[in-house]
């Protein structure tokens, strides 16, 4: 995947994954694989000073990435909480409705500013989406019968 990305341009078409048969890996394990390669210096000197026995990519990278959160520092004098205007939430300022399009957008900023793969919010939702239909499904034969 590293040789791969670095033939060319951020994204690896869909011909050359199948070319090297990579098409037939899930993008979640390529991409954690990748991960794991790229910083496969740090995260090993994490396992060694870890008391836990890793056995899966995704639980590795998951503590990893919590260990490495900088830590909320208490500054007395600056900025308290009230006065920090927060950008989470409705942008309109007539307190209207907001648009799919403007969800998406702040979702992909949250997503890039803490190195969240876009990939795995877009598993997440398709297992909501899933699970929904799955209840809507139990409900329709429960009314039925």
């Amino acid at each position: 995947m590293v040789e791969l990305r670095a033939e060319g341009g951020e994204r690896i078409t869909s011909q050359r994954l199948r070319e090297c048969h990579l098409h037939l890996v899930a993008k979640q394990r390529r991409s954690e694989a990748e991960w794991f390669v790229s910083n496969e210096v740090d995260v090993r000197k994490f396992i060694a000073e870890s008391k836990n026995g890793y056995t899966s990519l995704s639980a590795l990278q998951k503590a990893f990435t919590k260990s490495n959160k900088p830590k909320a520092e208490d500054t007395e004098g600056t900025n308290s909480e009230a006065d920090v205007k927060s950008d989470v939430g409705p942008t309109a300022s007539d307190g209207g409705s907001v648009t799919a399009e403007e969800v998406f957008k702040h979702l992909v900023a949250v997503c890039k500013h803490n190195q969240i793969d876009l990939l795995d919010i877009a598993e997440m939702l398709m297992e909501v989406d899933t699970v929904s239909e799955a209840e809507e499904a139990d409900e329709d034969y429960k009314v039925a019968a």
